[in-house]
């Protein structure tokens, strides 16, 4: 299905909802529609091209969720950003995957009884980091995270 906005409505603002046309803009007058620079009555237009009015209901699910939709997008978008500074004054980088690395690699740390490793922090230096700071570096990102994670 596609969705396209009804604005300059007598009547207030819709949307039109129809399966067989592309991106169309609709200007409604009373009873009168301008597509595309023709002029015709707006029950022949919305005929024409497959469509139908949207109910109040269907208009508020449909910008709820394109509201999601777009949350979401912003919501990875603050995610891949996040950076976090440990209480040694190293920076990391905290987005997922860093998230995930960070996990691996304390894992095996403590498996073979290693107390650090060399890692590239959020500024691209190489730094010997220990169990301790990139631990702290996971839980100040998994709170980061939560922090943006909820829409």
């Amino acid at each position: 299905m596609h969705y396209a906005n009804i604005s300059g409505c007598d009547t207030g603002e819709g949307f039109i909802v129809g399966s067989d046309w592309g991106n169309l803009k609709f200007n409604i007058v009373g009873d009168v529609a301008v597509l595309d620079g023709d002029i015709g009555p707006a029950t022949i237009w919305v005929e024409r091209i497959g469509a139908r009015f949207l109910t109040p209901e269907e208009i508020t699910a449909f910008e709820t969720a394109q509201y999601r939709v777009l949350a979401k997008v912003e919501r990875e978008k603050q995610v891949s950003a996040i950076k976090v500074t440990i209480s040694t004054g190293k920076t990391f980088d905290g987005d997922e995957q860093s998230q995930t690395r960070m996990a691996r690699a304390i894992i095996g740390l403590q498996a073979a009884g290693i107390p650090s490793l060399i890692w590239i922090l959020a500024d691209n230096t190489v730094s010997e980091v220990t169990i301790a700071e990139l631990t702290e570096a996971m839980i100040l990102s998994g709170q980061a995270q939560a922090a943006i994670w909820v829409i």
